[in-house]
């Protein structure tokens, strides 16, 4: 229910966490697909939605670069996760467990060599029964394939190694001035933070500064991402429709300042953890309501009952107390969701997890 876009609801049938194979089949059937061709125009306006999900980021550690060079086929990344069968009886070492880390950890253990190593910074949630949680990596020895962890233990023989730990901020098709001006810190620039660990010049996550005929859109991470772009396509499509005023650039670079101040400088810029993507959608929701409708008129903010199209156009999503509450309680549903074993498979209510909302 919160990851799904305002056009098309998941499927009743499906389990109430949805497979990647169920995900696929629902954006196939949400977008349609065409080949592109390529060929030079010149627009008004230039939406970048090809997502932050192209650049991974493996970061750093001693040792990593000589192990990766004696066994270049040992270290992998959750991009380039095909299938759980390719894992057959491999010793695996899967490092993060964030959804992608849990998503992937939950497909592997079924058939890699037991138990799956897991590795996180803290204590991670949604750990499969039949998976070792192990602290943070030390170091890469090339020798028996071999990881030390902080607490001094070492495992060897390792099949492979799996990091599901995110992606850069990565835009090729930029002009490189323009690339410079947006991805922070350059890769030229030598600096604390990884090159691309966020991006800056865009105010509300969205809309370039310097131009805000350019927006960029699903920056922001720790997020049910549909939602999300559903809500900023609204924005963005009645402010460049001139239905909907722009602060000018110095207020832009203000919310800059401000939101850097409050999160630092680096990748925490772009994390909307719950509830702040509930407050974040809501707010985009309520500015975009804002507009000059269609025929002329100022509208209320959220002054009438929603529905799906009005004189403003599409109505944004806008998130309620029971969204609110589902939001925030998503580790705890994952974990009773795991608890159910193979019967998670027929669960499709929070009711049948003993999950009631009362508002």
């Amino acid at each position: 229910m919160l990851m799904q876009h305002s056009d098309l609801d998941f499927p009743k049938e499906i389990q109430l966490f949805p497979t990647r194979t169920e995900i696929m089949d629902y954006l196939d059937r949400l977008t349609d697909l065409r080949n592109g061709h390529h060929r030079v125009r010149e627009y008004d306006a230039v939406a970048a939605a090809c997502g932050h999900y192209t650049e991974p980021f493996i970061p750093k550690y001693e040792g990593i670069d000589r192990f990766n060079r004696r066994h270049p086929s040992v270290i992998s990344h959750s991009k380039w996760f095909d299938r759980p069968e390719n894992y057959c009886e491999r010793k695996v070492l899967v490092i993060g467990m964030g959804p992608s880390g849990s998503d992937i950890a939950a497909q592997i253990v079924e058939y890699c060599e037991k138990p799956l190593l897991v590795s996180t910074r803290s204590t991670p949630l949604n750990l499969p029964s039949k998976a070792l949680s192990l602290p943070a990596i030390e170091s890469f020895i090339p020798e028996k394939r071999s990881v030390r962890f902080v607490d001094g233990r070492v495992e060897r023989e390792l099949d492979t190694i799996l990091f599901c730990t995110g992606y850069l901020y990565c835009y090729p098709f930029l002009s490189p001035d323009l690339r410079r001006n947006l991805i922070y810190p350059p890769a030229e620039h030598k600096s604390k933070f990884n090159p691309g660990e966020r991006c800056r010049n865009v105010f509300q996550h969205l809309f370039y500064t310097p131009d805000p005929t350019l927006a960029f859109f699903t920056l922001p991470w720790n997020i049910v991402p549909f939602p999300v772009a559903e809500v900023q396509a609204a924005v963005v499509a009645r402010a460049w429709a001139g239905r909907l005023q722009l602060p000018n650039e110095t207020s832009m670079r203000q919310w800059q300042d401000d939101t850097e101040s409050e999160k630092g400088t680096g990748k925490a810029f772009h994390k909307l953890a719950p509830p702040s993507d509930v407050e974040y959608i809501n707010s985009l929701s309520s500015w975009a309501e804002e507009a000059i409708s269609l025929n002329g008129a100022h509208s209320p903010v959220n002054g009438s009952p929603r529905s799906p199209s009005t004189e403003l156009g599409r109505k944004p999503p806008y998130w309620g107390p029971r969204h609110r509450w589902m939001r925030v309680n998503v580790p705890k549903f994952k974990k009773a969701f795991a608890e159910k074993g193979e019967a998670r498979h027929c669960v499709t209510t929070l009711e049948e997890l003993g999950f009631h909302f009362e508002g």
